[in-house]
């Protein structure tokens, strides 16, 4: 009975599994090299059809003390089961020191081997805190009570060396009675002013034929020096991997700056429940983890969110100054390049200067961001804030968390150098941007009643084989190297939603100035707009030393306006400055033709007059608010008053694009001329006023008076009503003309010669009348009759021999004199 207690008190056989790497181990019949022997010499020999060999062996310190877990593969080819209480392990040092050993667990019920089969058992014991696999010896041992101290060493497996690791090499667990295989695609290593952070995916395989509860397992970081960090392992918690089920993990552990570029170990480790201890299984080499903290300006940085690869880049930040400080704007892209989606990330931004000065950075949230980063999908996140004027953003960099939560500050992301010299390029120059290529054609000055505008007029094309929305760009001005704080404002030119492949799409930024502004020197920084709408990036400066010149055409050239929806063809035809007695009249007249394939409303124009002395009038234009047919014509006038002092003997007409057309019945004098040309013109233009009545050009419209006789018009005997004026005439309309743009009307006017020089007049409207008005209707020489009533005429009369008519084309506030001729009372002239 005695010996019975003392063979179950001895046989108590503990080794610790802690792989490091699932090192092989072999044995010779006594002596056993683990770390050199081959495959083939690794078993000890229990008897005749048995045998015993070490499967692993792993270290890992933890608060209870250092644990070496060993497992033993027992092997029965014998016809009836081993018993383990005939056998033991006993572990000790080279220098003879012997620890106690432990059954594990998992392994506490198993009595014995059955016939034919394989089990592996693990024990483990605490050892010296300094302790390596190099200082240890495992002897099996058999009960055997013929020999001294009942005990007889079958083998002894011992490590002449430290077994070589191997990095990233697939890690072998026994987990319970399931087989896990565990693998680490990828890690790196960041740091900031106080903490590294270790960052790696870890891929975890359950090859068993069952299902495996996660949640008892832990990761530990493990130096060679024997420290220790646990993992967070809070994600795996409830987790279960199916039977041959594969699944990634990305993790991040916080760890002293100390251990960047040395070796580590990842330790994985179950709880014991009843000891409390962690019974390492095995490990991943990691070898000496350079820091990759830092990326470069202008490059890409690869981060992993769930095991997914995300490629992250910080394009170019923009500086805005305003006192003594610059507002910083820029932004951060993400793109998972995986294939499946994962959370968005929780993301935190700082600047942090050469002599670790930090400045909070803002995010703008996107109005509907996404919950998820999708695959493929370019995340953009838009950064602004301020900092100091004197810092060098250059030589500062950008460092990005992630993982902020409420109590923590979450782990370093990357820190990444700014890039803050921006893509430039003259004015009239191409850039490629993505599927874009942008160019600035111009930036003119045009002017208005009071101020001056700055005008940049863009073109942007898809290069894309396929179509591409409208990008939402904007920019500002730079006068003489400093922005303009003036509000700009943005006109789409074109009615685009989309820019087809190869199609292009214009748009025009523009500015109000003081017209005394001297500008020697004129810049363009271009930028876009963000989703939210709160923030923009800067992405290309446009430089000039001077404004860009206004073309010059000739009258007979045609203008046109190639906007998508509005495509205009523009001719004048018609300039002339009318003498009048206080001031002149300017009047023009253009013809627009509809160049869309579909009916449509054609381009508003505006523009504006300017002498040599630099005098501004601005000119009104007849607005068209109907649509015209596809080739359609339409007849615009423009006019204005000019002052006598006014330099006509050379002067500029300028037209344009409106890009703030007024509304019906309004005109266009205030409207803002984009991409402007201009007319040399001269007194040349001054009209002669027309001498005769025949052919006489009144807005698409030619008038001819004849057989005029003025005469008094009497009834009964003697009572004078006033002056009758008898003629023939004709009217025709040009009917090359859709539509006559305007209410333009017909004077005529009787001016008597003698001394009074007494006048009266009858006035007519062309085309449609308005209430209240007498239409002169389209005719070929139809007899037509004028009442002008004036009971006092003979009072106002001095004799009946010479007067005048006199032609005039009423329009707007303005009366045209066009025609005039001197005339003999009751005779037909």
């Amino acid at each position: 009975m005695k010996s019975k207690l003392i063979k179950a008190g001895v046989v108590t056989l503990t080794a610790c599994a802690l792989l490091m790497h699932p090192e092989t181990v072999f044995f010779k019949d006594q002596v056993v090299e683990a770390a050199n022997q081959s495959q083939a010499k690794q078993v000890v020999k229990l008897n005749s059809s048995s045998s015993i060999s070490l499967q692993s062996a792993q270290l890992l310190t933890q608060e209870q003390g250092r644990v070496l877990a060993y497992s033993f593969v027992i092997t029965n080819n014998g016809n009836k089961e081993i018993s383990l209480s005939d056998y033991w392990v006993r572990l000790a040092t080279n220098s003879n020191k012997i620890f106690s050993t432990k059954i594990s667990e998992q392994d506490k019920n198993v009595k014995g081997i059955a016939p034919k089969t394989s089990r592996v058992i693990t024990y483990y014991s605490l050892v010296d805190d300094k302790a390596k696999l190099s200082d240890f010896k495992f002897d099996i041992i058999q009960w055997d009570f013929s020999v001294a101290n009942y005990e007889r060493r079958l083998g002894t497996i011992v490590y002449s060396k430290e077994p070589a690791l191997t990095n990233n090499k697939v890690a072998n667990i026994r987990y319970g009675n399931v087989s896990l295989a565990a693998t680490v695609p990828q890690f790196s290593l960041t740091q900031d002013n106080a903490l590294a952070y270790l960052q790696f995916n870890y891929n975890i395989e359950n090859k068993g034929n069952s299902i495996v509860d996660l949640s008892n397992i832990q990761l530990f970081i493990q130096t060679d020096n024997n420290e220790v960090y646990p993992i967070d392992m809070t994600q795996i918690a409830t987790q279960a991997l199916q039977a041959k089920q594969k699944k990634l993990y990305s993790f991040n552990v916080a760890v002293p700056r100390s251990i960047v570029g040395k070796p580590l170990n990842l330790v994985i480790a179950h709880k014991e429940a009843t000891s409390g201890l962690y019974m390492p299984a095995a490990s991943n080499r990691l070898g000496a983890v350079k820091d990759s903290t830092l990326n470069q300006a202008s490059k890409t940085k690869v981060v992993y969110f769930s095991g997914e690869k995300v490629n992250t880049f910080l394009d170019a930040a923009s500086l805005e100054r305003s006192g003594n400080e610059n507002k910083i704007v820029f932004e951060y892209a993400l793109r998972n390049v995986g294939k499946t989606a994962v959370e968005y990330p929780n993301l935190s931004f700082t600047l942090q200067t050469p002599n670790g000065v930090t400045y909070p950075l803002s995010v703008v949230k996107k109005e509907a961001e996404r919950d998820k980063l999708l695959p493929q999908l370019r995340e953009v996140v838009n950064i602004s804030g301020s900092i100091p004027s004197g810092i060098d953003v250059s030589k500062a960099k950008l460092v990005v968390r992630a993982g902020a939560a409420e109590k923590t500050e979450g782990y370093v992301l990357g820190a990444y150098m700014f890039k803050t010299s921006q893509q430039s390029g003259a004015i009239g120059s191409n850039f490629k941007y993505g599927d874009y290529s942008i160019k600035l054609n111009n930036i003119l000055r045009t002017a208005t009643v009071a101020d001056d505008f700055l005008i940049a007029d863009f073109e942007v094309s898809n290069t894309a084989a396929y179509s591409k929305s409208v990008p939402e760009l904007e920019g500002y001005f730079l006068i003489n190297g400093v922005k303009l704080n003036t509000e700009v404002k943005k006109a789409n030119l074109d009615s685009k939603v989309t820019i087809a492949p190869k199609g292009k799409y214009n748009f025009v930024v523009y500015s109000q100035i003081p017209y005394t502004s001297n500008i020697d020197n004129i810049s363009f920084v271009l930028t876009e707009k963000a989703a939210s709408g709160d923030s923009v990036k800067t992405i290309y400066r446009f430089n000039g030393n001077t404004l860009s010149s206004m073309k010059t055409i000739e009258k007979d050239t045609k203008y046109t306006i190639e906007n998508t929806g509005q495509k205009t063809e523009t001719k004048m035809i018609k300039s002339q400055i009318y003498s009048g007695e206080k001031e002149n009249y300017f009047y023009s007249e253009f013809e627009l033709i509809n160049k869309e394939i579909r009916s449509s409303v054609p381009a508003s124009l505006s523009g504006y007059l300017k002498d040599n002395n630099g005098l501004v009038i601005p000119v009104s234009f007849t607005q068209v608010n109907q649509k015209v047919d596809p080739g359609g014509k339409v007849l615009v006038s423009a006019w204005t008053k000019v002052k006598k002092d006014f330099k006509a003997s050379n002067y500029e007409f300028v037209i344009g694009q409106s890009i703030n057309p007024p509304s019906e019945n309004e005109t266009s004098s205030n409207s803002i001329v984009v991409r402007p040309v201009k007319y040399k013109l001269t007194d040349e233009q001054n009209t002669t006023v027309k001498k005769d009545l025949k052919n006489i050009q009144i807005a698409g419209y030619e008038l001819t008076l004849d057989r005029v006789n003025a005469v008094l018009d009497v009834s009964g005997l003697y009572t004078v009503n006033g002056l009758k004026l008898n003629f023939d005439y004709s009217l025709a309309k040009d009917s090359s003309y859709d539509y006559i743009a305007g209410n333009h009307k017909v004077m005529i006017e009787f001016v008597d010669q003698g001394t009074n020089k007494t006048t009266y007049f009858k006035q007519f409207a062309l085309g449609t009348p308005k209430e209240g008005e007498k239409a002169l209707d389209e005719a070929v020489m139809r007899s037509y009759s004028v009442l002008m009533e004036d009971p006092e005429i003979q009072e106002k009369l001095n004799s009946y021999e010479d007067y005048v008519i006199n032609i005039y084309d009423v329009f707007e506030d303005a009366k045209i004199l066009i025609a005039s001729k001197e005339l003999k009372w009751f005779q037909v002239n």
